[in-house]
């Protein structure tokens, strides 16, 4: 999603044309004094550095390790790590989407019809949507929870399955049998992490 939005949005700063006037000869960005190559340039690079403070982000080692509550050298790491990627975003998501807005304003002032200037919100706006859903997914999602998960997973998911376990014995009429699937389940959801 980031990265179509993202395209969608250096696209329409690329070559989307409009009227400015309709009895004008100088229709849309010909009539315009703005150099368009350089916005586009503009607009690029900005797309850029938001992928590139993107991926340093999400690159940042993750700070919710069990040593980074339990030792004191864990503690200053995770301060340290928790400070940068604070400041990472700030400037991704502050910094950059607000400069890449005011490119939005400076068509909006050209001439381009408020209509599709909004067009180019919404996708900024889809955008930030997409860069916020994985800033969540790093910063809660961890191998750590997950690992926890499955373990609760595996624990409780055995005894709801039991009675059926107990239905195949009756039906197989061998205890042996449903003892078996009981205990291949267990083995096989504890496997799974």
């Amino acid at each position: 999603e980031f990265k179509s939005n993202a395209l969608h949005i250096y696209m329409a700063h690329a070559s989307w044309d409009w009227n400015q006037d309709s009895n004008s000869a100088k229709l849309g960005r010909a009539g315009s004094k703005q150099d368009w190559l350089k916005h586009s340039d503009m607009v690029f690079d900005e797309l850029i550095g938001i992928g590139d403070e993107l991926f340093r982000y999400l690159t940042l080692p993750t700070s919710s390790h069990g040593r980074h509550r339990a030792l004191q050298r864990g503690r200053r790491e995770a301060a340290i790590t928790a400070e940068a990627s604070y400041l990472m975003f700030d400037s991704l998501l502050a910094v950059r989407m607000s400069r890449l807005s005011k490119m939005t304003e400076t068509l909006k002032c050209s001439g381009m019809a408020a209509t599709e200037a909004s067009r180019i919100r919404q996708w900024e706006r889809y955008m930030c949507k997409a860069i916020e859903h994985m800033r969540m997914i790093k910063n809660y999602r961890t191998p750590q929870a997950l690992r926890s998960f499955a373990q609760l997973f595996a624990l409780l998911l055995p005894p709801f399955y039991a009675p059926s376990y107990v239905d195949l014995a009756i039906r197989v009429s061998s205890l042996p049998v449903g003892i078996i699937f009981g205990i291949i389940t267990s083995v096989a959801l504890t496997a799974l992490y």
